[in-house]
């Protein structure tokens, strides 16, 4: 099976449009509903609360029943089903193409939604005080 790469300025202009995926949960930091961000280069995701960013693991159960996004093939047209793909990360597969497309290639990176950028995806300086935390 090979990966369907996007074109880079397609996936550069999806990743900034101001659509977002619900991650299916309410965070416990700050009870705000998560949302679906590319956490690591390569394709890690994870729900990230929706108002300070806090990170949790998306479940593989979550992702493949509760997300129900229709992901189009880009050479049959159907609808293609979510996987966990053979790199470890989620994607979208389409068996009959032989081909997948990431799922964080179709979401934004965690550091274009928050503030406080450059730390990873929920880490917090060992002397935040309760003023830095925006809940």
């Amino acid at each position: 099976m090979e990966e369907y790469m996007l074109d880079p300025n397609v996936r550069k202009a999806w990743k900034i449009y101001p659509v977002r995926i619900l991650g299916r949960s309410i965070s416990d930091c700050c009870e705000e509903p998560t949302l679906l961000v590319q956490s690591m280069e390569g394709g890690f995701v994870t729900r990230n609360c929706s108002k300070c960013g806090q990170y949790t693991k998306l479940p593989e159960s979550v992702f493949k029943n509760e997300i129900d996004l229709w992901v189009a093939c880009p050479r049959c047209n159907g609808r293609m089903k979510p996987e966990v793909l053979p790199d470890k990360n989620y994607g979208f597969v389409c068996t009959p193409c032989d081909i997948y497309i990431k799922l964080s290639d179709l979401l934004p990176r965690w550091e274009d939604l928050w503030p406080f950028a450059g730390r990873p995806p929920g880490a917090r300086s060992t002397n935040l005080d309760t003023s830095e935390h925006p809940c």
